[in-house]
């Protein structure tokens, strides 16, 4: 009779053992599942798995489960994308996980991220915890081949005050900064991410308005806005680089903010900001990076606002290729105006050419597009209107002759036309010192020679190719200016030679 009550106890636990596996695998079947409908199954597309990490830091038995099962079931599930330890430099997905332990279940966290870096997706599964399942998320003795001992780990969690907040429900709560410190728009907290580490804050907006979220580190940070209650991110930061940055137009509600390190192996320190405006931006944010630019078309005007470290981008859209002009106004901010490519190059630059101390830029629009990134000098805030209208440059020959140009505010643009390649001479006479000259090749806009200068009696010696340029003249506000473009040896006698 003993023996048989120990091996129908050895069979009892055989059976809840067995339960714990088959529960994993079904969590696997989940994950893999939703995996394989989020990354694309396409050749030369790599996906890299990491192990699923505690929310208190670290690998665990049952996150390099995990991993190693989804290995296999993604293997099997896509033809052509490949599955890799590492993928550095290669067009690769990262798929990552977060084990979180509650009383009576364990919450597993999937989240998969594109190649560059900016969140995919993400799901959850959620095991029922047993005294068998506690066994597997037990510390991975093979991960302290990291270098991470678990005394020093402790040491870097008791420097952050703030933990722990990775579970739902225990964030860090932000100060309602309107009513707890008066006058004060932002606040600022100094953290640290260890491996594996997800940071969360709470705070509640009390009206329609910005906040701006914004995570300063000497590692790569990702920083994610949830609505409180959402699974998915409406916000995600998917800039690698030493400041994560978001800027959204929220309403009343409370709202989530999570970060955590692009390398779930990498540890360090990081301040958070956030700012609680409640001042309105425009009605075209988001459009803080060159791929959210808000389209503007020839003859409008936008009316626009910056904050404190915001920036506009704005994508220059025409339908018949010709000169053009982009330029700011108003009398509340010192603008900064810079004209790019569509791979992100710049064409041109400028700040005070324009009324007061706005920015005015011209140019040519042919089969490129281009975009625009308004940015303040001083990092102030306030409107400002952007405007976007045909230019007609003046046709200058290179023959000697001079032409006048009267007094505006604002640079003056020619347009000259070599049929003969060969050396010229530019000649340029204000009223005032010195004139700023650039030339750009037409029909691309790319800088022939740039921000180059001529005195009262000086001349400048060119190099051109046959074709088409643009040439942008810049004197002193209200100052007539004559210029005169001539073959080498050949004379501008009205200038004063």
């Amino acid at each position: 009779m003993k023996k048989l009550l120990v091996l129908l106890f050895v069979l009892s636990e055989m059976v809840v053992q067995a339960d714990v596996l088959e529960e994993i695998d079904m969590a696997v079947e989940k994950l893999g599942s939703f995996a394989s409908l989020t990354v694309p199954d396409e050749t030369d597309l790599y996906l890299v798995i990491s192990p699923f990490l505690s929310d208190l830091g670290g690998e665990n038995l049952l996150g390099n489960r995990l991993k190693s099962e989804l290995e296999l079931y993604l293997a099997s599930a896509f033809s052509k994308t490949r599955i890799l330890d590492q993928a550095e430099g290669l067009n690769a997905f990262a798929l990552t996980g977060e084990i979180q332990a509650y009383s009576g279940r364990v919450r597993i966290i999937c989240k998969v991220f594109r190649p560059d870096g900016s969140l995919s997706g993400g799901t959850r599964v959620d095991i029922l915890r047993s005294s068998e399942l506690d066994l597997l998320l037990q510390r991975d003795s093979s991960s302290l081949s990291l270098g991470v001992k678990p005394e020093t780990e402790a040491a870097v969690l008791e420097d952050d005050p703030f933990e722990p907040d990775d579970i739902p429900g225990f964030e860090l709560e932000v100060p309602n900064l309107g009513s707890t410190y008066p006058g004060s728009e932002s606040s600022s907290f100094a953290r640290i991410l260890t491996p594996g580490d997800i940071d969360r804050f709470r705070f509640y907006q009390s009206d329609a308005g910005t906040v701006v979220l914004e995570t300063i580190a000497a590692i790569d940070t990702q920083l994610l806005l949830y609505l409180e209650g959402e699974k998915i991110p409406f916000a995600v930061n998917d800039n690698r680089g030493e400041t994560a940055r978001i800027e959204a137009v929220l309403e009343e509600g409370y709202y989530i903010a999570e970060i955590l390190a692009y390398d779930f192996d990498i540890e360090g320190e990081y301040t958070f900001n956030i700012t609680l405006s409640g001042q309105a931006n425009d009605r075209f944010e988001p459009d803080n990076a060159r791929e959210l630019a808000q389209i503007i078309l020839p003859g409008s005007r936008q009316e626009r606002a910056l904050l404190p470290g915001d920036e506009d981008w704005v994508e220059l859209s025409f339908t018949v290729p010709g000169f053009y002009q982009l330029f700011t106004t108003g009398a509340q901010l010192d603008t900064l105006l810079q004209l790019v490519n569509e791979r992100g190059l710049e064409i041109t630059h400028d700040d005070d050419s324009g009324e007061l101390t706005n920015a005015y830029v011209g140019f040519f629009l042919g089969r490129s597009r281009f975009y625009a990134k308004i940015t303040t000098k001083n990092n102030n805030s306030g409107p400002y209107s952007l405007h976007f209208a045909q230019l007609e440059p003046k046709q200058l020959f290179p023959n000697g002759t001079v032409i006048k140009l009267e007094p505006q505010a604002g640079p003056h643009y020619l347009r000259l036309r070599i049929l003969q390649a060969g050396k010229y001479v530019l000649r340029a006479k204000g009223e005032q010192k010195q004139l700023a000259l650039s030339i750009f090749s037409l029909p691309q806009m790319r800088a022939y020679q740039s921000d180059f200068s001529l005195g009262a009696t000086s001349s400048h010696l060119l190099d051109l190719t046959s074709g088409d340029f643009l040439l942008r003249v810049k004197g002193s506000d209200g100052e007539q200016i004559l210029v005169c473009i001539a073959a080498e040896g050949s004379t501008c006698a009205s200038i004063g030679e």
